[in-house]
């Protein structure tokens, strides 16, 4: 089993949350690939598990990825969105953050997640995407968001337009 951790390179203040992750994936034996910018912050972490496999984009993840493991927040597991993108690998949010309405796992329940993973015994939530299409290419290309999209006029001298569909069907018109 491959499984894909990801968390913001920010350094975490919870170590045992990091210690449980690690040593669980170690002890079930999982090849583990680790978000190079996170795995910079947690070098010390990682050396002590023998753990040096890291990936960058969405590319690098591919095939051989089963899971992808988000360590974080709320706002963490929205990120992972520009990694998973339409690749069908299911997400495992670890709530380390102050929200948890979409990370459904908390610390202290790190090891049972990971060892409930290892034996298939999960279900998955599936989530609907919302696409932005725009005149010109926005969000560096990537425009699906799991909830929501912030429209804000930038230049006051222009109008703005705003045309909302659902499932191709006009549902509100801003002009």
């Amino acid at each position: 089993m491959t499984v894909a951790v990801y968390s913001r390179p920010n350094p975490v203040e919870n170590q045992q949350a990091l210690t449980d992750l690690f040593g669980t994936l170690k002890k079930i034996k999982a090849q583990v690939l680790v978000y190079k910018p996170f795995a910079q912050t947690i070098e010390g972490v990682l050396r002590a598990f023998n753990f040096s496999s890291t990936f960058e984009t969405a590319s690098d993840l591919g095939q051989k990825t089963d899971y992808l493991v988000s360590i974080g927040g709320d706002g963490t597991l929205l990120d992972t969105l520009s990694l998973v993108r339409d690749s069908g690998i299911p997400v495992l949010g670890i709530n380390l953050g102050r929200l948890g309405f979409l990370t459904g796992v908390g610390h202290r329940e790190i090891k049972n997640a990971i060892k409930q993973l290892d034996k298939g015994s999960f279900s998955i939530d599936q989530r609907s995407l919302v696409q932005l299409h725009a005149n010109k290419p926005l969000f560096g290309g990537f425009d699906v968001a799991l909830n929501e999209f912030a429209i804000q006029k930038k230049d006051t001298s222009s109008m703005i337009s705003i045309d909302v569909l659902l499932d191709g069907k006009l549902l509100n018109m801003k002009r």
